[in-house]
């Protein structure tokens, strides 16, 4: 039996295109498109886009005025039933300024001190103790996160400081 080299090579195309044609829409309908949709419908989200791989990485883009603890709270809810098993990863992007990065990389280490330590209730009184003229700051938490929005002038900055779950006795240190 001889075979035709033309036929062969159009069935490999054909079967290539349907096959990653499939993954394509399969990856764009069923994936991408709910969870960006799920993401605009929050008011104070601009843009979102979604990385999909090992991990769904939802990148959301915020106006100074979005609360981020409901955005990230309701996010993570109902894209679960879309990402399914697999891990969701939020970043933001937001309209920081210079001088807010480098008022929060001055507070970060009495922060990271509570957190390490647990006592998330703490956070909003850190905060307000370093707080500048002209500058707002709001805490929410949540079973997942602690979440702050801090606004001066034009500029926000949104933070997600993720909380540990709690270790059982037999394992801590």
């Amino acid at each position: 039996m001889k075979l035709r080299l033309t036929p062969v090579l159009i069935s490999i195309a054909v079967t290539s295109l349907v096959l990653f044609g499939g993954w394509f829409i399969y990856n764009s309908l069923a994936m991408k498109e709910p969870v960006i949709e799920i993401a605009k419908d929050f008011p104070g989200v601009e843009d979102a886009k979604v990385d999909r791989g090992e991990r769904i990485t939802v990148q959301l883009k915020l106006s100074g005025e979005a609360n981020i603890g409901a955005i990230v709270d309701s996010l993570r809810r109902d894209a679960q039933r879309v990402v399914g098993n697999k891990t969701l990863d939020i970043t933001i992007e937001d309209n920081s300024s210079e001088e807010l990065d480098t008022w929060w990389s001055g507070v970060l280490f009495e922060i990271a001190e509570a957190m390490e330590n647990r006592r998330y209730g703490e956070i909003p009184g850190l905060l307000e103790s370093h707080k500048r003229e002209g500058m707002t700051i709001d805490t929410t938490i949540d079973d997942a996160y602690v979440y702050v929005r801090i606004t001066e002038g034009a500029h926000t900055k949104f933070v997600l400081l993720e909380r540990m779950p709690p270790t059982l006795g037999a394992w801590s240190a």
